[in-house]
């Protein structure tokens, strides 16, 4: 995928400088490009973002203004401390937008990971946890919030659905993002398809598909298997589908767009 260095020059200028004018001697959107250019380039630090900065200078050059040379990485390490992480997050999932015409057809994963290690017991402070939307195709992350627990998890989810431009697109979430607030929001204007793992967590949801699949398990609308062999043993995962369009249901009628149900079995 081609990475269009002015197209993110142009929406990190949106980010507020926090910088009084008379400490300016780099272009705050320059900082951005240079910055995002480099982590993609493999850099893992502050340091390794003026190496390579400075590395490659003559391409970086030709797309920004960089009349006083690059930053050094204390200048890198004091702005971007003082940059709001909700602006400059803003803008990066703006480009990371553009960067795909459409999303008509394509995989959108909405996935939550805690961070090792980044508790701090004697701080009271529980492990971040962080909420990512990547594009399955691409492997493009989209846009990335981090929160201070998992019980978070659904408010973070509706808000980087909010962020993104997702429509025409299939969304897929795992059981704790099976909400109806979640949902609405995913389809709210049509924008886009879903297909979310139902446990326990919601009861009367998982009942109601139980009690459908029961009744009607002789008569899928779609049905597959497949074997996996690995760590000495054979797995068989079937899947079961049934359209519910048709389906009188209470239950169903609460989830937005909901059409299809499906049930997966291992063994």
């Amino acid at each position: 995928m081609e990475i269009n260095l002015i197209s993110l020059k142009n929406v990190a200028s949106s980010i507020p400088d926090p910088r009084i004018n008379r400490t300016k001697k780099h272009n705050l959107a320059d900082m951005v490009v240079i910055a995002v250019y480099a982590i993609i380039c493999g850099a893992d630090g502050w340091e390794d973002i003026e190496f390579i900065a400075k590395e490659r200078f003559v391409f970086l050059n030709q797309c920004l203004n960089l009349d006083n040379g690059i930053p050094s990485h204390d200048t890198f390490r004091r702005v971007f401390s003082r940059i709001s992480e909700t602006q400059l997050m803003l803008a990066l999932t703006r480009w990371t937008n553009e960067l795909q015409n459409s999303f008509e057809g394509k995989h959108i994963a909405i996935d939550g990971k805690t961070l090792k290690h980044s508790f701090d017991t004697a701080a009271e402070k529980s492990a971040l946890h962080s909420i990512t939307a990547y594009v399955s195709e691409t492997g493009l992350v989209l846009s990335q919030i981090v929160g201070d627990n998992k019980q978070s998890e659904i408010k973070q989810d509706i808000n980087l659905l909010k962020m993104l431009d997702i429509r025409d697109a299939i969304v897929t979430i795992d059981a704790i993002g099976c909400q109806k607030a979640t949902v609405a929001q995913i389809t709210r204007g049509n924008k886009a398809d879903y297909v979310i793992a139902c446990k326990n967590n919601q009861p009367a949801l998982y009942d109601e598909i139980t009690s459908i699949f029961n009744s009607q398990y002789d008569c899928p609308n779609d049905y597959c298997q497949n074997f996996d062999k690995g760590h000495g043993r054979v797995e068989t995962r079937s899947c079961e589908c049934l359209d519910i369009t048709a389906v009188k249901s209470d239950v169903f009628a609460q989830w937005k767009g909901l059409k299809t149900i499906a049930r997966v079995t291992s063994m």
